[in-house]
């Protein structure tokens, strides 16, 4: 199930990426850099209501992992999911509304335009809030459908939705009308058919009932300890991992933007595969420490710690070492490649150690510790909300590399130490130098030689294919030398040989 649950996840970001690398140059090519700017905020919008879900999603996905064999309690499930379903409603109805009236009420509009009339950007806005009223609750029974290990279902409905968003609107915008207005009444139309469809199938994996499920808010009492701590970091993470591109947003002007929004675009890519590996071993792991297998969850942690350096390092590290060149053959454009070069470096820096905090952090979920989070994220707060606007006003956008960049080393070496030595003595060692270091390490030798070999005379189409093979030799030794990773490759080479 794992294997299956892995490669479902992976199918369903690299599609995700496949289509975001395909629209972004459409998007710029269409509208401008303005327009698409707009659009980038409207990405960043989503990103910040989805971490506000106060804890409803991770504790769905934990409640519904579990084996529930009486009657009793899947008739208690069942109940919490409709209780829970019925919070996400009204939350996002009423965060919808509190957007909307901070956006006609104001005086001023929230991002700076030079192109586009105040009148169409109150529009937008006021689009992209209905849009997020359907869209957020989507959010809800995917992780649900996690939750119940259906992740290939997961993805598949992801894939679709994601691809009718995003390739419908670059048709809308060609062969309709090149205004991005259109492009925002798509998403909401598309969002309300997602949310439908996914509200669907969630309960028809649900668990099967004595009687209908029902809103019971005694059963939300016994796990709201667990959501109100995982909420509350998830208001504080808001901060930390938004607040870059709403400030940019707000004090930079949308060309600006944009640069900064290409190159958030490539470090998201970057932490699609840690993602899909997040979602594949929360569940598992939860489920072997309720069964108190505490040896598979140990095997669990490093397989899933291994795979992510497997995953994230060897592409990340050609980003870091080829920005510039990568960025121009994607854009077609020098001047966001110039322009976007150096951020995206320091934001896929910062991604690689985001990922390799994942699985740690996910102990604190399994174990239910939920108020670990908030206050790594409080600490985390005071000391780089500050910096961060500091550094945005003093360096731009590169100021914010800075900063994120600063935030994860302080997740990887602080946070996951306390998280090893609390739940997994003993284990710590090896996750610092095999799970990660020697990999990183490995990544970063061979990436630079390879700068230097390649030089500056390579670019263009030709890059691609030299990027490519370097990708796979890395991606092999990696695999070689992280235990868990060369079992599975002997395996299927005795299988096939």
């Amino acid at each position: 199930m794992i294997k299956k649950n892995i490669a479902a996840n992976l199918f369903g970001r690299v599609w995700s990426a496949i289509i975001n690398l395909v629209c972004v140059p459409l998007y710029i090519r269409i509208l401008g850099v303005e327009s698409y700017g707009l659009i980038g905020f409207y990405t960043v919008l989503v990103a910040s209501i989805f971490i506000l879900e106060f804890g409803l999603g991770a504790t769905i996905t934990r409640s519904l992992s579990h084996t529930y064999t009486s009657q009793e309690e899947k008739d208690g499930v069942r109940d919490l999911s409709r209780t829970m379903e019925s919070f996400f409603w009204i939350i996002s109805i009423v965060i919808s509304l509190v957007l909307i009236a901070i956006i006609t009420l104001g005086k001023k509009t929230w991002v700076n335009a030079d192109t586009i009339s105040k009148q169409e950007l109150i529009t937008a806005l006021v689009l992209m809030c209905v849009s997020i009223m359907f869209q957020f609750p989507a959010s809800y029974y995917s992780s649900g459908l996690g939750g119940m290990e259906r992740q290939v279902l997961q993805n598949i409905l992801s894939s679709i939705f994601t691809t009718l968003r995003t390739v419908g609107g670059i048709l809308l915008l060609i062969y309709v009308n090149n205004d991005v207005l259109i492009f925002f009444e798509w998403q909401l139309l598309v969002n309300v058919l997602q949310v439908i469809s996914y509200a669907y199938f969630f309960w028809k994996a649900m668990v099967k009932g004595s009687r209908a499920p029902r809103f019971d808010i005694g059963q939300f009492k016994k796990v709201w300890q667990f959501t109100a701590g995982v909420g509350l970091t998830g208001i504080v993470t808001f901060f930390l991992s938004q607040l870059d591109k709403l400030l940019i947003s707000r004090l930079m002007p949308m060309t600006i933007f944009a640069y900064y929004n290409v190159a958030n675009q490539v470090a998201v890519t970057t932490r699609m595969g840690s993602s899909a590996i997040f979602v594949a071993y929360f569940p598992r792991m939860n489920k072997l420490r309720s069964e108190g297998n505490n040896k598979g969850l140990r095997d669990a942690f490093h397989q899933g710690c291994q795979v992510i350096s497997l995953l994230v390092l060897p592409a990340s590290f050609i980003i870091i070492f080829f920005a510039s060149d990568l960025i121009n053959l994607w854009t077609n454009n020098i001047t966001i490649a110039t322009m976007a070069s150096n951020i995206t470096i320091l934001l896929v820096a910062g991604s690689i150690l985001n990922s390799f905090a994942g699985i740690p952090y996910d102990l604190s979920l399994v174990y239910g510790w939920s108020r670990f989070g908030f206050y790594q994220n409080l600490f985390a707060a005071i000391v780089i909300v500050p910096l961060l606007v500091v550094l945005i006003i003093y360096f731009g956008a590169i100021g914010a590399g800075i900063a994120w960049l600063i935030l994860n080393f302080g997740y990887t070496v602080i946070s996951v130490p306390i998280l090893l030595k609390r739940y997994l003595k003993g284990e710590l060692s090896k996750w610092f130098i095999i799970d990660t270091g020697l990999p990183l390490l490995i990544c970063l030798v061979l990436t630079f030689l390879s700068k230097l070999l390649i030089g500056p005379g390579l670019k263009g189409l030709v890059l691609v294919p030299v990027l490519l093979t370097i990708w796979m030799v890395i991606t092999l030794l990696i695999a070689l030398v992280l235990p868990s990773m060369r079992i599975h490759l002997y395996s299927f080479a005795k299988k096939y040989r």
